[in-house]
């Protein structure tokens, strides 16, 4: 599919954004209402539609669910995104199961670099305390359907220590690690500083989050390690991924519809940076049309040497995250702070700021102060021993504010030379 022609992905494309349409103007509350089938005729008419935000589907779940019976069964996934607040998408059992197809366009850059198709190691750096996303859908593969080629997973917690972590990696020697791009940056550099000892893979392959441009170029140069990124989202799936090139994303344009839109929601010219817009056109669970998920890129004109014809997005800009560093010298990624949090019904939002090395304010927003004073101890104790022992201090807010341009930082940190080792 990456290699067919522009014309044949385009036409592909239009296809299915006819068929999502009429689809959820049949069958998706909120759509039935905006407009009727037959209507919409293509991607460029899905431009045409207001823009969604997370705001409108976290507040009426319902409204973007089909009532479709055939819709009922799947996955119903949180996600946080680069706003940070908690939403819940609903994928329906054939579009997940179509996803292993679809996966296989990013699988076949990484083993390009592994050097073979089958039977190699990966390994995730996740989160053992919690189900990240990941882990959910190929639990629900394993009981859905039967993969006899896929790779051999293992995982490591990054809310593990960091000597743990690298001996993982030295003992299982993984052809690829996978993990957020913020804190595969900083396992790098922490390795190179502290002059350890780190079996390379082949590829490391960062999602979720980003990762510098110094930071690839580390990776890449000190440990000859190429580094791909996978650009996916909790609501719409797969989006972008890296060639053999590694200079930008190329979309998933016959499965996901993708605009870079200004301020005034109307799409920018290639080059230039605006937010990300997507139409999921495989999904018949929730149904998510011209939606935005609040990252900010921008279309690369001209077309990869590679020889894929699909058009090119840059790394997102604005989406790598703030690290936590330790008087120990160890490190803790934002998504271990989100990984207790997540578990919890009635938090709206939350922020951990480090005020000193081993002192924390863990703000939270709950739908009432009885909320509060029940999650409250119970999230603090956790984060504590992730902390490692830092003393965490919770405490109630109505709201908490969006910061500059509409984003929000779920954990404000002290600067690393700020938070001298013991």
């Amino acid at each position: 599919m990456p290699f067919l022609p522009e014309e044949r992905v385009r036409a592909l494309a239009d296809e299915r954004a006819r068929a999502i349409a009429d689809y959820a103007a049949r069958l998706v509350p909120y759509y039935r209402r905006l407009f009727r089938p037959g209507e919409i005729r293509g991607v460029a008419d899905l431009a045409q539609l207001p823009v969604l935000d997370k705001t409108a589907v976290r507040a009426e779940p319902a409204e973007f669910r089909s009532s479709a019976p055939d819709a009922s069964e799947g996955l119903s996934l949180r996600t946080t995104g680069s706003t940070w607040d908690p939403l819940s998408a609903f994928h329906d059992r054939r579009s997940l199961l179509e996803n292993i197809a679809y996966a296989e366009r990013e699988r076949a850059v990484e083993t390009h670099f592994v050097g073979r198709r089958f039977r190699y190691v990966a390994l995730d750096l996740g989160f053992r305390k919690t189900i990240t996303t990941p882990q959910e859908v190929r639990a629900f593969y394993d009981r859905s359907c039967y993969r006899p080629l896929r790779p051999r997973h293992h995982s490591v917690g990054v809310d593990e220590p960091l000597e743990r972590v690298v001996e993982t990696i030295n003992r299982l020697r993984p052809d690829v690690v996978r993990g957020y791009g913020t804190y595969l940056e900083v396992l790098f550099r922490t390795v190179v500083s502290g002059g350890q000892s780190l079996h390379p893979p082949r590829v490391a392959v960062y999602t979720a989050d980003g990762m510098t441009e110094e930071g690839r170029r580390l990776i890449e140069e000190r440990f000859s390690v190429p580094v791909l990124s996978q650009y996916s989202a909790v609501e719409v799936f797969r989006i972008g991924f890296f060639c053999e090139e590694r200079t930008a994303h190329h979309v998933h344009e016959d499965i996901c519809a993708l605009s870079v839109v200004g301020s005034d929601g109307r799409p920018v010219a290639d080059g230039e940076a605006g937010e990300v817009v997507v139409s999921n056109l495989v999904n018949r669970g929730t149904v998510l049309l011209n939606y935005r998920l609040g990252d900010i890129a921008r279309i690369v004109p001209g077309r990869c040497s590679c020889g894929r014809t699909s058009r090119l997005l840059s790394v997102v800009e604005g989406r790598v995250s703030q690290v936590v560093h330790l008087r120990d010298g160890s490190f803790v990624h934002p998504f271990a702070v989100w990984a207790p949090v997540k578990l919890l019904d009635g938090v709206v939002r939350y922020q951990l700021v480090q005020h000193e090395p081993e002192r924390f304010e863990l703000r939270l927003v709950t739908v009432d102060r009885e909320t509060f004073d029940a999650v409250a101890p119970q999230v603090a104790a956790h984060l504590r021993e992730t902390l490692r022992g830092a003393v965490v201090e919770p405490s109630y807010h109505p709201r908490l504010e969006q910061g500059r341009g509409g984003k929000f930082s779920p954990v404000v940190a002290l600067p690393r030379e700020a938070v001298a080792p013991a």
